[in-house]
């Protein structure tokens, strides 16, 4: 079977090595596991977490073959103290850095085999303040490793 933090620790990795990546988030605001940020002095912040795994035989009567499909998701968060339109802006060049860093190695590490797909869903804190405008996205990587 699969070990999901051995991922997503070779995940920060590569994440934590980018230049344009560690630019935008310093090294201590790439997180893993913790809990998700609702400060929003605390960002830009990114944050990766595990998501679902689903199993399915690779050969059927086969016990101890079997494709693994796990979901690795990742929260970038952004702020402006001026617009919505420009946390809107600046959280876009977050997610392009993140997807750009992981699909320079889709083998995260050698510890999938694939990156088989990408989703991107788009959150708001809708807090009454009147100066923050605190934006998130989860990316959500599909993954495929076959088992043993």
């Amino acid at each position: 079977m699969i070990n999901l933090s051995t991922i997503l620790k070779a995940l920060q990795a590569q994440l934590s090595s980018n230049v344009d990546v560690t630019e935008i988030f310093k090294k201590d605001k790439i997180t893993r596991g913790q809990y998700i940020n609702n400060d929003p002095s605390r960002c830009p912040w990114l944050g990766i977490y595990r998501g679902t795994t689903d199993f399915e035989p690779r050969t059927l009567g086969s016990v101890n073959n079997w494709e693994a499909f796990p979901k690795a998701k990742i929260i970038v968060q952004a702020i402006s103290y001026k617009s919505g339109e420009q946390a809107e802006e600046l959280l876009e060049g977050y997610v392009e850095a993140v997807m750009d860093a992981v699909l320079t190695d889709t083998s995260i590490g050698n510890t999938v085999d694939m990156v088989t797909g990408m989703q991107v869903e788009y959150g708001y804190n809708e807090e009454v303040r009147e100066t923050v405008y605190f934006q998130s996205a989860i990316i959500t990587f599909n993954l495929e490793v076959a088992t043993q």
